[in-house]
């Protein structure tokens, strides 16, 4: 969460309040817990009625609504196509609770690598969540939708109106622990593709780098198929 707790500007100052999906909930509370002054942790309950729809309840909204007016962070990981509705379903509702802006702190963006397609029929699903992201409801302003280290930079042109990407790394976190977590000096940095070298040589300068063409020569992604 560097980007978010250790920025100058004073936009980043401001004071968040924080909801998280399961998988984040230990996250978040570390995040209000190391920097109290500025995020406010409200826990949700995310559950299930026996049929299988959602039964969820969002934190900051007993006894009063704790969100009107206030930033919103909201911390995802779509891990699964349940669990990226849910959170969808969620994000709605924070949305018409009357608040100031809302932040979806979104590290890993699950369909960044299906940009493009190869023949009729296929779907470029990064396309198709980002158009579900577009048409979020609007608080004000566009929805700022943070990704670490996407697959592509093309991505973000998926992304507009309602729903507006900021792009972070964490590359520079990686090159101070290579700097810093070995006894030899780090001097060469391998890709596992040339796409990947494209991608992310230019933050690596002053290293030489290599690409791994037998990697590359392997089947891209696997798929299970159902009748």
């Amino acid at each position: 969460m560097a980007s978010l707790s250790a920025a100058s500007s004073p936009a980043a100052r401001r004071c968040y309040e924080v909801l998280a999906c399961d998988a984040y909930e230990d996250m978040a509370r570390r995040l209000s817990a190391a920097f109290p002054d500025r995020f406010t942790y409200h826990h949700s309950k995310w559950a299930t009625f026996p049929d299988g729809s959602d039964n969820i309840e969002l934190g900051g909204y007993s006894p009063v609504n704790q969100l009107r007016g206030k930033h919103v962070l909201f911390l995802a990981a779509f891990s699964d196509n349940s669990t990226t509705l849910s959170q969808f379903y969620a994000l709605i509702v924070l949305l018409e609770s009357f608040i100031e802006s809302l932040t979806v702190v979104l590290p890993f963006y699950p369909t960044g690598t299906m940009e493009r397609v190869v023949k009729e029929g296929q779907i470029a699903t990064a396309s198709t969540l980002a158009r579900i992201f577009n048409t979020l409801p609007s608080c004000g302003k566009p929805t700022c939708l943070l990704i670490y280290d996407i697959h592509t930079l093309q991505n973000r042109f998926y992304l507009m109106g309602n729903c507006l990407p900021q792009l972070e790394t964490t590359v520079p976190l990686l090159k101070t622990a290579m700097a810093n977590g070995s006894a030899e000096p780090v001097d060469m940095v391998a890709f596992p593709d040339d796409g990947a070298a494209k991608r992310f040589k230019a933050l690596f300068q002053g290293f030489e780098t290599v690409a791994n063409k037998y990697y590359q020569a392997m089947p891209a992604r696997s798929a299970s198929y159902s009748r």
